[in-house]
């Protein structure tokens, strides 16, 4: 009996090494696969909160910066306040905070942060949501740095300190 709950177990781990493996090997390929995505900024539209067509491009003369993220979520909140404070910091560099939620809910932020009075800030809507698929977003906040040309410099997924995303953006000036 000993011998069968011996081969048994052997058998379990061997199937859970196995599993692990196979998990590392499939979180690496993804890893790799969202970065290969988000490798050049995509040329998309997106929409404002007015419902209006919003195109999304390097502009090649500034620094691009992506928010995704969602009004429920406090860290979401938690990078746009600082971000908002240090808004000067971003004065050459084109920000969008981009949201998969219907319009009054993203209205309500962008009044909470007064966004409106930043020109460098847009508040935009990826409604399907095209955008956050095609760069592999699997969570909120995340913070993606393209230089003028419009190649990633460096990516951040959780909240993230200002001091980060800035010297992300001074590299690709």
């Amino acid at each position: 009996m000993s011998r069968i709950a011996a081969i048994v177990t052997v058998l379990v781990l061997s199937g859970v090494v196995g599993w692990l493996g196979l998990e590392a090997n499939r979180v690496t390929a993804d890893r790799q696969n969202a970065r290969t995505a988000r490798a050049v900024l995509p040329s998309l539209e997106l929409v404002d909160l007015e419902d209006r067509p919003a195109a999304v491009e390097a502009a090649y003369d500034r620094s691009t910066v992506l928010v995704f993220l969602t009004t429920i979520c406090e860290f979401c909140k938690s990078q746009v306040a600082a971000m908002r404070r240090n808004a000067s910091a971003f004065a050459r560099v084109d920000v969008l905070f981009i949201s998969p939620e219907q319009s009054q809910p993203v209205r309500e932020l962008r009044r909470e942060y007064d966004l409106d009075q930043f020109p460098q800030f847009q508040v935009l809507r990826d409604t399907v949501p095209t955008l956050a698929r095609m760069l592999h977003i699997r969570r909120v906040p995340t913070v993606l740095v393209y230089d003028p040309a419009g190649r990633l410099n460096e990516e951040f997924e959780g909240l993230t300190s200002i001091e980060r995303i800035l010297d992300a953006v001074e590299v690709t000036r």
